[in-house]
C-alpha cells in the first residue's frame, strides 16, 4: 500500500500573525518612500529639525490612519496587544520625538521665546510708568494752567517721554497685531516664531520729520506750517481732548 502525503495547513493563529507581519512591512514601505519623496534621509540621526517634525507628523498621521482601517473592520480600536504588531513604528515615533525635544535648535527657540516674553514685559511696564508719568504732568499742568493741553509749547518738558511712549504703544500694537496673525495662521500650518525687538533697538525707530510732525500730530496738534511761529497756534474748533488716558486705562491697556 503506497504512503500518502500529506499537507498540513496552516493554523489560524499563524495565517494572523503572518498577515500582521505582512502589515508592518507594507507600512514599514511606506515610510520609507515617503522619506524618500520628502528628500529625508531614512535614519533619524542624520534629519534636521524640520526634517523631524514632517517625519514625526507624518508617522503620526499613519499611525492613526491604521487605527481608523482597523475601526472600519472590525467597528472598535485595536486593543494595545492588537497594536503590538506595529512596535517598531510606535518606538520609532517616540524616538523622533525624543530626538525633537533635545534637539539644540529647539532648545534656542524655546530660550529665544523666554527672552522674547521678558522682553515685552519690560517693555509693558516701561510704558505704563511713563503713561503713568505723563498723566500726572497733564493734571499738574491743568492745576497750574486752569486748562487742558492745547499747544506744542505745552508739552515741550515731557516731549522725549511722549515720543517713548508712543515708540513704545506702536511697537506693542504692532507685536499683537502679528501674534494674532501668526496664531490664526499655525491652524492651517506649522508656526514660524517671530522675533520682537528690544527696547533698545525700540529707541532707534525714529522719524526723520521735525519735532513737531508724527508724534504730535498724532495727538492731534497741527503741523509746523499750520503753527503761528514760535508754536503759539491753537487747535482748530477749540480746546483739545486729553491726549492721555486716565489711570484706569492704564491698568486696562497693559493687560
Amino acid at each position: 500500500m503506497s504512503a500518502v502525503s500529506t499537507v498540513p495547513s496552516s493554523s489560524p493563529s499563524s495565517c494572523a500573525v503572518m498577515r500582521s507581519m505582512f502589515r508592518l512591512v507594507l507600512a514599514q514601505e511606506t515610510i520609507r518612500k515617503q522619506r524618500d519623496s520628502g528628500h529625508r534621509p531614512q535614519k533619524i540621526a542624520e534629519m534636521t529639525l524640520s526634517q523631524l517634525q514632517e517625519d514625526k507628523a507624518f508617522l503620526k498621521r499613519l499611525l492613526n490612519g491604521l487605527d481608523k482601517a482597523f475601526k472600519q473592520k472590525n467597528g472598535r480600536l485595536p486593543t494595545k496587544q492588537e497594536k503590538e504588531v506595529y512596535r517598531p513604528i510606535y518606538e520609532e515615533y517616540r524616538k523622533i520625538k525624543d530626538t525633537i525635544n533635545n534637539h539644540p535648535a529647539q532648545n534656542q527657540h524655546h530660550a529665544a521665546s523666554s527672552l522674547s516674553d521678558m522682553t515685552l514685559q519690560r517693555m509693558k511696564s516701561e510704558k505704563r510708568a511713563l503713561q503713568i508719568h505723563l498723566n500726572k504732568f497733564e493734571k499738574s499742568f491743568r492745576m497750574r494752567n486752569g486748562r487742558k493741553i492745547q499747544y506744542q509749547r505745552d508739552i515741550i518738558s515731557v516731549k522725549s517721554e511722549y515720543e517713548r511712549y508712543m515708540q513704545l504703544k506702536a511697537a506693542l500694537a504692532a507685536h499683537s497685531q502679528t501674534s494674532n496673525r501668526r496664531g490664526q495662521g499655525s491652524r492651517s500650518s506649522s508656526h514660524h516664531s517671530t522675533r520682537m525687538s528690544s527696547p533698545d533697538s525700540i529707541t532707534a525707530i525714529t522719524t526723520t520729520s521735525t519735532a513737531t510732525s508724527t508724534p504730535l500730530l498724532s495727538l492731534g496738534f497741527q503741523s509746523q506750517s499750520e503753527m503761528s511761529e514760535g508754536g503759539q497756534g491753537s487747535i482748530e474748533g477749540g480746546t483739545l481732548a486729553s491726549p492721555l488716558k486716565s489711570s484706569q486705562d492704564t491698568r486696562a491697556e497693559t493687560e
